[in-house]
């Protein structure tokens, strides 16, 4: 299932980049070095936050227009991150498969 949650994108002070939080998910922030990086990255933190979580106890999105009504520093912006639930476990699970395999190959050439 896809879930949409709002994130606020605050460009990095001595840097290019932003750095991203989800305010709907406790201490989910991240940060990248650009819009589409920061993107890949934002859906990866909420993974990660939600890891143990069923996911009908997943947050509650909240509107954006509630987060674009916040004061928000110069030169932010939010806007919606999506989140696949299905693509996130495939993905983790197949990195997992990779490290497993190199692992193994590692142990048997020593």
């Amino acid at each position: 299932m896809k879930h949409f949650y709002p994130a606020i994108f605050e460009p990095k002070k001595n840097s290019d980049g932003f750095v991203v939080t989800v305010p709907d998910i406790k201490g989910c922030f991240t940060q990248g070095d650009n819009i589409e990086e920061c993107m890949f990255m934002a859906q990866e933190a909420i993974g990660c936050m939600l890891e143990n979580v069923d996911e009908k106890d997943y947050p509650v999105p909240s509107s954006i227009l509630s987060i674009k009504l916040l004061d928000l520093p110069e030169g932010s912006f939010a806007t919606f991150v999506m989140f696949d639930k299905e693509k996130y476990d495939e993905e983790t699970w197949q990195n997992l498969d990779k490290d497993a395999i190199n692992l193994q190959e590692s142990l048997v050439l020593t």
